[in-house]
């Protein structure tokens, strides 16, 4: 119903909307981070205890760093592993998962700011805008200033 909403051309609160529903998903996948960290054993798995550090050291540096070497050296695995082992964990590879921490922050400032996307890539530690904008038509299949159009 709310997809609809937001779909829907002539729904004066489709900002509002969109908003609550990206802080909603915010809030969920700081959950599933915390519950994950809570709820496992004393004595984690190795693979669990990697997963859990990445996820926090994502959580902390997403807006400043989006390579996934970065992660991987800081946890000292190889790139490949790191991937592989939060794949298993959260069926996502690594790189898809700072793609989605940097999607949800960007599509939040589009949609609740009035940040110019220049001042959007910026605040998300890309170069420029050109590669903030390849970026997220990448990912979503829009320009920044179509997904912006669009709500």
């Amino acid at each position: 119903i709310l997809f609809d909403a937001i779909n829907a051309k002539d729904n004066q609160f489709k900002k509002e909307i969109t908003v609550s529903l990206l802080s909603a998903l915010a809030m969920w996948l700081n959950g599933q981070i915390s519950s994950h960290v809570k709820s496992k054993p004393i004595a984690l798995k190795r693979a669990d205890e990697l997963v859990s550090q990445f996820l926090h050291l994502l959580a902390e540096n997403f807006k400043e760093k989006h390579r996934l070497e970065f992660y991987a050296d800081k946890l000292c695995v190889t790139p490949k592993y790191l991937s592989a082992v939060t794949r298993a964990a959260t069926n996502k590879s690594a790189g898809k998962l700072i793609a989605f921490f940097l999607m949800g922050e960007a599509k939040k400032m589009l949609i609740a700011s009035e940040m110019t996307i220049a001042q959007v890539a910026t605040e998300l530690g890309f170069p420029n805008q050109s590669g903030f904008g390849k970026f997220f038509k990448k990912e979503e299949g829009l320009s920044p200033s179509e997904f912006r159009q669009r709500i």
